[in-house]
């Protein structure tokens, strides 16, 4: 599963600037599973985040051993999962809608 980092907080006049809601908004979009994971303020001057982003900045995707940073890196990334579920989609005659339903189903019946 995709995890993404997130300030937990950011003061009102960065609101809406910390790059980590693009990330987040086109996962939305590609309908791609996540995880998110709240930074407090300190966290990123620790050095196991340094190890991720040397910058200290939020976002980082985190995917199966995979650390990306970089907003626009990020969502170039999610852009092409998204390409790639959807032709794997067509080949199955599927939706992205239908596969969604399906998914939602067999959770209902605990599957």
């Amino acid at each position: 599963m995709i995890t993404i980092s997130a300030f937990k907080w950011v003061p009102e006049f960065a609101q809406g600037q910390v790059r980590d809601l693009r990330a987040r908004w086109a996962l939305e979009e590609a309908g791609l599973p996540y995880r998110t994971r709240l930074l407090e303020l300190s966290d990123q001057d620790k050095p196991e985040y340094r190890a991720l982003q040397p910058f200290g900045q939020v976002p980082i995707l985190e995917e199966e051993g995979r650390v990306l940073f970089e907003s626009g890196a990020i969502v170039l990334h999610i852009g092409e999962l998204a390409a790639s579920l959807c032709l794997l989609l067509k080949s199955l005659g599927m939706t992205s809608r239908r596969a969604h339903q399906s998914d939602d189903r067999r959770k209902a019946e605990g599957q």
